[in-house]
């Protein structure tokens, strides 16, 4: 049976060896701890999935749905040269996408691919947007049907921010003369500045089918302040101008 020193050396060393354990614990588990974030390829934390939902700014793809695509159309600016245009509605509130990839097909009468077109777009949450190509070559092929789709999945992200309220005023449209053209007004009554702003008009018909598009780009409006845009196309537009629709888009769900 061990003395009683020796015990007491014992219990001390047991004491001094745990001392320097619990010293050392914390330094240890921080150092090789790694914090759950929404980009380690774990679900873990709140998320609902892996990397999503949850507190993680990216949506889980079963939580917001498909932007649906009301209709496109390709348009004649002159001989050989088309405009493409597409209206898309995103019926999710909460849910916004940075850039989504878009493709637009003409095809001729036959089923023919005349020509293609692609870009990419942000969507904003709740927004009804309109998607424009310019001056897409056809050469001495007529297109017939247009046909516009996302070429990838949009990578939904939380956000509740809502476009600045930019009004569009003084719509003047002329169609006398050999080149159509639209003047109007936009204007900002915030007391911030808004950048980066394309503003796209589209012309109806007597019937509401879209007989020409167009877009412009404002880079800032000042606080409460109007800027002149002016859209004009190189030939007269194939029928009257019942409806003008001038739509400014301003990109809030980043970059």
């Amino acid at each position: 049976m061990a003395s009683w020193a020796t015990q007491r050396r014992l219990i001390y060393t047991l004491s001094i060896i745990g001392f320097l354990a619990a010293v050392l614990a914390y330094p240890l588990f921080s150092f090789f701890y790694e914090k759950p974030t929404c980009f380690d390829g774990v679900k873990n934390q709140d998320e609902t999935g892996i990397d999503c939902g949850g507190s993680c700014e990216l949506l889980c793809a079963f939580e917001a749905v498909a932007p649906v695509i009301l209709w496109s159309k390709s348009l004649e600016v002159e001989p050989g040269l088309y405009d493409a245009v597409a209206y898309i509605e995103n019926p999710n509130v909460g849910a916004g996408a940075r850039s989504v990839p878009y493709s637009f097909k003409l095809y001729d009468d036959r089923g023919i691919l005349v020509a293609e077109r692609s870009g990419s777009t942000f969507i904003n949450p709740k927004e009804r947007l309109t998607v424009f190509e310019g001056r897409i070559e056809t050469g001495k092929r007529t297109p017939a049907r247009t046909f516009f789709e996302f070429v990838a999945d949009p990578a939904w992200v939380d956000t509740n921010r809502t476009p600045p309220a930019l009004l569009i005023q003084n719509q003047i449209f002329t169609d006398d003369e050999e080149k159509p053209k639209l003047r109007a007004l936009i204007v900002n009554n915030l007391l911030d500045a808004v950048e980066d702003i394309s503003v796209t008009a589209l012309i109806f018909d007597r019937d509401d089918n879209i007989v020409a598009a167009s877009k412009t780009e404002v880079d800032r409006l000042t606080p409460e302040s109007s800027k002149t845009i002016s859209f004009i196309w190189p030939q007269k537009i194939s029928a009257e101008a019942i409806r003008i629709e001038i739509v400014p888009r301003v990109n809030v769900v980043g970059r």
